[in-house]
């Protein structure tokens, strides 16, 4: 519901300029034991929702997650001295909204890395949910060394990266995949 959705939401507070983030990556333990089943009946509350907001929101919410991962990216190769590597980094997403993934980064033995970032202005504790499209899954499943990096505090000048490498094995034995959204087809004729 819309409701369940507010804390993921970019209500329009300033970012900290990028220069001023210091990000760091994370890790967290998948507990397979404690999976909760959301869900039930929606809300029957009458609500008015400004949908257009609420994508500008996670449009914004998104773009400073990319930026910030971007930007540890290109720290981390610099920090091995792979300055080479780091050079070539770079947000597809930018150009390409249907590549699957959002950033091109390298591992550094040069092997590509391609990685889909999902934001949120929550922090990482408890359920962490986010969407993915069949796109991003398909790719996933077909393109070697790809990650999906979590970015938790996207807002604040230390957000967190949580990276999920072989992200398609977890699909099918860690992440629970719920249908949400369904393309309906109409054959029409006059």
């Amino acid at each position: 519901t819309p409701e369940d959705l507010r804390p993921y939401i970019d209500y329009g507070e300033d970012y900290p300029k990028i220069k001023d983030v210091s990000p760091e990556y994370i890790e967290l333990t998948i507990i397979k034991e404690n999976k909760k089943e959301r869900g039930g009946k929606a809300s029957q509350r009458k609500m008015v929702v400004d949908f257009e907001e609420e994508n500008r929101r996670f449009a914004r919410l998104g773009e400073r997650g990319e930026n910030v991962v971007l930007m540890q990216e290109r720290k981390y190769l610099l920090e091995l001295g792979k300055d080479n590597l780091a050079r070539k980094v770079k947000q597809v997403s930018k150009k390409n909204v249907s590549a699957g993934y959002d950033i091109l980064s390298f591992e550094p033995d040069g092997r590509k890395k391609y990685i889909e970032v999902k934001a949120t202005s929550r922090s990482y504790k408890g359920i962490v949910s986010f969407l993915i499209s069949s796109n991003e899954l398909e790719k996933a499943k077909e393109l070697e060394n790809y990650y999906i990096y979590i970015v938790f505090n996207t807002k604040l000048k230390n957000p967190k990266i949580w990276p999920l490498k072989d992200a398609s094995k977890l699909f099918y034995s860690s992440i629970t995949l719920k249908p949400i959204n369904y393309r309906a087809e109409i054959s029409v004729g006059s």
